[in-house]
């Protein structure tokens, strides 16, 4: 399974998730093997200045199965649901706590929104 998690810093696993989705500088892409065992590597999100529906194109077109995020737009979740990849959201921490909660299938997906800084649609 091939996981996408945007995050804010390219700090290996101790990179952090970040609050937006779409303006997070990097995106960590975390291949589970198994229950056990794990590749990732850390890109520069080439569409930090995007147009709607370049970063779940991009993230489609890496063959990504699941996007785990802290908040996304609207507009976001109906581009994946078409591309059939699933999202995760309300999701907080590093990548290491991450990883550990995808390998133990204990991410669970929770409307995160947080009106007084947020304004997706």
């Amino acid at each position: 399974m091939k996981i996408a998690i945007p995050v804010i810093e390219n700090n290996k696993e101790e990179s952090r998730i970040s609050e937006h989705f779409g303006r997070a500088p990097y995106f960590a892409f975390v291949e589970l093997k198994d229950d056990k065992t794990h590749t990732f590597e850390i890109e520069e999100n080439p569409f930090e200045d995007h147009s709607l529906g370049d970063i779940p194109r991009y993230l489609h077109d890496k063959n990504v199965d699941l996007i785990v995020v802290r908040n996304i737009g609207k507009k976001a979740l109906n581009f994946f649901e078409e591309y059939n990849i699933k999202v995760i959201r309300g999701v907080e921490g590093n990548l290491k706590k991450i990883i550990q909660m995808a390998k133990s299938n204990e991410l669970k997906d929770q409307d995160y929104t947080e009106d007084s800084k947020c304004c997706h649609e």
